[in-house]
């Protein structure tokens, strides 16, 4: 089985010092990649720039922007199947 997770919120730049954002911290789509993925499913997990990935099992891929996002999400999708998406 192979599952697309994403987690944590989007950032857009106001201008060159502020960002508006929201308090997502990406925590639940991480705790669902790692039960997958320690229950043996392929796992790509898509993630805000801010949540912490070191060391994790399995494909991560980060995004800052809701553009950011979309183009990881269109490349992923565009280059392999899966059996379910999950987006957080």
């Amino acid at each position: 089985m192979r599952v697309l997770i994403t987690a944590g919120g989007t950032e857009e730049p106001l201008d060159g010092v502020r960002r508006l954002t929201n308090t997502s911290t990406g925590a639940t789509g991480l705790a669902l990649a790692t039960a997958f993925a320690n229950g043996g499913t392929e796992v790509v997990l898509l993630h805000a720039e801010r949540v912490p990935v070191d060391g994790l099992p399995f494909e991560t891929v980060p995004f800052l922007t809701f553009d950011d996002l979309a183009a990881a999400l269109q490349d992923v999708l565009g280059r392999r199947g899966f059996d379910a998406v999950i987006h957080l």
